[in-house]
């Protein structure tokens, strides 16, 4: 009876995602959106590339592993990035937030290897950031970083504590938000005075709300940090997951493209949006070069939900590829994923699948045997008489007495038909 009871403890317990652990142990592509429940290990030597939108309820641990984010990974729990040793040799991880990517992590981030934050991409941490004496965090002109709690920079193991080594923190024209302190630890020896930090000199975006460290570090000075800070908090007060909705230029919920027939629908939203001009629908038949399909206009700036949506008519057989092209009013653009659409073969109308009666007519025809989208007549020298829409009947008044010729148009091509006018 003990061994039933424990059993179906942990079957409970795995069903609530307590033990849930995901082990990541080849190189893996994800795509579209996705949830695990529970933690994730990424082994050493693996590359896992996230081109959807990731979340994972749990903890996120790349253990000597690359991570190359072009989507959204959402991390609930804490970000490791870690390194790894086997057979005396260490494999440090890289974490890379790639241009128009998203890493959102609601505790706290420990990079004790490699991470870079590339232009226009965006890193959003809710609780702390700290990088150790392993670690690098590298911070490219035009990213976004926002870090709710403290940024450190600190020892990882006891040599770091005695060598007064601390990981480097580097930023270009990066725009870098701390909400607590930026601490700088201190080993046996001291501080390193040429250690890599944030000099807010020449990074004028660099704002921190509460107190520094930098003081420690040879050349730089610290005097603009308050008056920066007071202008931010003037500006935008002390909610960063406010100022974060407002930093991402679009926060896109998803973007879809499908078709119905001969139909080609769009369904997009945004969550949150920032100076907003339009949308652009592209299209291309080979995923590499697009073409303007359509514009939309955006909603300029949102901090709520909106939807969109678009469809359009299209006679054609294969994959085409769909991607979603937003672009703000200083003229800088953005790009979703690429959707694929495939479209079927369709069986081609006959002059037999119609019918048109009363034939000879008079004043009035019908025109049975399935859907159409116009119908000319012509007479019989080529000239067009009339051009009308899909109805119950057509007139043909106009037409000269004789033979006729009808044309109906379809989206699989054209049928000729001929006819007497009394």
């Amino acid at each position: 009876m003990k061994k039933r009871v424990f059993i179906l403890l942990l079957a409970v317990f795995n069903a609530v995602g307590v033990y849930a652990i995901t082990t990541i142990s080849k190189n893996t592509i994800q795509s579209g959106t996705q949830t695990i429940n529970g933690s994730v290990i990424v082994n050493r030597g693996v590359t896992y590339t996230i081109n959807g939108d990731l979340t994972v309820n749990g903890d996120f641990t790349a253990n000597g592993a690359t991570i190359i984010i072009n989507g959204t990974l959402h991390v609930t729990g804490n970000y490791n990035n870690s390194y790894d040793t086997y057979w005396f040799t260490t494999y440090y991880s890289d974490t890379q937030i790639k241009s128009e990517g998203t890493l959102i992590v609601d505790n706290n981030i420990s990079n004790e290897a490699k991470m870079t934050v590339e232009s226009d991409a965006f890193l959003f941490v809710k609780g702390n950031l700290s990088v150790g004496e392993d670690g690098s965090l590298t911070l490219c002109e035009d990213s976004n970083t926002i870090v709710e709690g403290n940024l450190s920079q600190t020892y990882s193991s006891v040599v770091g504590w005695l060598i007064s080594d601390i990981g480097d923190v580097t930023a270009n024209n990066a725009t870098m938000v701390v909400g607590g302190d930026y601490i700088i630890s201190d080993g046996l020896l001291g501080t390193n005075p040429n250690a890599k930090v944030i000099n807010p000199e020449d990074n004028e975006n660099f704002v921190v709300l509460g107190e520094n460290d930098l003081d420690k570090i040879q050349g730089i000075d610290v005097s603009v940090l308050e008056e920066r800070k007071n202008e931010f908090i003037a500006n935008n007060g002390n909610d960063l997951s406010a100022y974060a909705a407002i930093v991402m230029p679009i926060e896109l919920v998803y973007f879809e493209a499908y078709n119905s027939g001969d139909q080609v629908y769009f369904k997009w939203q945004t969550a949150s949006e920032l100076n907003n001009d339009y949308f652009t629908i592209e299209c291309s038949t080979d995923a590499e070069d697009f073409e303007s399909l359509a514009t939309i206009q955006g909603s300029g700036t949102t901090n709520y939900t909106v939807d969109y949506d678009y469809q359009y008519r299209l006679n054609y057989v294969g994959t085409m590829y769909y991607r979603l092209k937003q672009t703000d009013y200083d003229g800088s653009s953005t790009y979703s994923k690429t959707e694929a659409v495939t479209f079927a073969a369709k069986a081609v109308k006959k002059a037999d699948d119609f019918t048109i009666y009363p034939n000879p007519a008079v004043d009035f025809v019908t025109i049975a045997g399935g859907e159409y989208e116009s119908v000319a007549f012509v007479s019989a020298d080529g000239k067009i008489m009339s051009e009308q829409a899909p109805q119950n009947s057509h007139s043909v008044e106009m037409l000269p007495k004789g033979l006729n010729i009808v044309v109906i148009r379809t989206v699989n091509g054209n049928v000729s038909k001929t006819i007497i006018k009394q």
